[in-house]
């Protein structure tokens, strides 16, 4: 009797999951930080696309799911101009 492969076989999918939407936070941030609109906004704080590009790279899994979690919250538009 195998008692353990349910459990295992049930966190590895989790762990799929959990992957598969970490990637798509990051996907979101790595976006938004592209957007022609908010690249004119880091560039006016001195900030050119590459540099924002590699503090998204750097940044931990939880910052990225932080900020990920704030673009979904954000109205429609409100970045615009």
């Amino acid at each position: 009797m195998n008692l353990l492969a349910a459990p295992t076989s049930r966190a590895a999918g989790a762990g799929l999951v959990a992957s598969a939407t970490d990637q798509a936070n990051r996907d979101k941030v790595v976006e938004f930080a592209a957007r022609a609109d908010v690249q004119k906004s880091f560039e006016a704080m001195g900030l050119t696309a590459a540099n924002a590009r590699d503090r998204v790279n750097a940044m931990t899994q939880e910052e990225v799911n932080r900020i990920a979690g704030k673009i979904d919250s954000m109205p429609a538009g409100a970045s615009d101009g």
